[in-house]
């Protein structure tokens, strides 16, 4: 499997992802629990392994991969981003607890072994109705084989 990832990238063959929160001009991305976050505005996808429009990554290779998340996000109560590979959470997650509805900057990291095929995506959960991510250069995503 190793042997594999290491003959790719020996081919010059890389995988690389960085997005930003979709912007319509008033707000990012919007959702309610169970939301894959999307759409992404998609400034850098080499290998081609993430759908902006979905949000969600396909992993072109066996190997480790790391996923970066950060964004201002208001809500009401509280929320959380989950990291999910093959529609299951991996019991990693990133949190905003504020009641006062302010925008508050959250961020974290995952480092996950995928296999080829694999799909990795970022699920929001909230306490109450919705929570709004913001959009344009306020938040990016990024993921890359190491």
């Amino acid at each position: 499997m190793l042997q594999k990832v290491n003959s790719e990238m020996m081919n010059n063959t890389s995988v690389l992802f960085h997005a930003r929160p979709e912007y319509d001009g008033t707000q990012g991305i919007t959702g309610t629990t169970n939301k894959v976050l999307s759409p992404w505005h998609v400034d850098i996808n080499q290998g081609g392994a993430f759908d902006g429009s979905t949000g969600i990554f396909l992993a072109p290779f066996d190997g480790y991969y790391r996923f970066d998340f950060h964004c201002d996000i208001q809500t009401t109560n509280g929320c959380w981003i989950e990291f999910h590979r093959n529609d299951v959470d991996t019991q990693s997650s990133i949190y905003h607890y504020d009641t006062n509805n302010w925008w508050l900057n959250v961020a974290g990291h995952k480092v996950i072994q995928l296999n080829t095929g694999d799909t990795f995506k970022l699920v929001l959960q909230v306490l109450s109705s919705s929570a709004s991510l913001d959009g344009n250069n306020y938040g990016a995503y990024s993921g890359y084989l190491l």
